[in-house]
């Protein structure tokens, strides 16, 4: 449904969702959730067309720890009823299969456009990272 609620909460809504199709391990639904001409990028890497996204959303449900992020601060930058561009910043951290914590949670941020494309919302855009130490 287009946005009927508080952006904010959509974009929040999207992030928890996203944290939870990863944790799934279940590669179709995580893919799923992101547009044919989306753009992931990354700490390390980026990803300008589909199959390079889905290769390396592959490789994030294969891993034996699982994402986990808390959002400090979700400031939405721009919204429309059937798109949403938003920036965040708070923790990222890894569990263990056990659902046990692998280390402190360390600074991490993004930046995110979302679209409905008249089924649901999926993202357009994800940038995440992680702020360089001092």
């Amino acid at each position: 449904m287009p946005m009927t609620k508080d952006p904010e909460v959509v974009a929040r809504d999207l992030l928890a969702e996203l944290e939870e199709r990863l944790a799934s391990k279940d590669l179709g639904p995580i893919t799923d959730l992101f547009a044919e001409d989306v753009v992931l990028i990354g700490d390390e890497d980026e990803h300008f067309d589909r199959a390079s996204t889905v290769a390396y959303l592959g490789l994030m449900a294969e891993m034996v720890p699982t994402v986990r992020w808390h959002w400090d601060r979700v400031a939405v930058t721009w919204s429309s009823p059937d798109v949403l561009s938003f920036a965040a910043a708070g923790t990222i951290w890894f569990d263990d299969e056990a659902g046990h914590r692998m280390r402190e949670p360390e600074p991490f941020r993004v930046t995110c456009v979302a679209a409905y494309d008249g089924d649901r919302w999926r993202w357009r855009h994800f940038h995440g990272s992680r702020p360089a130490a001092d």
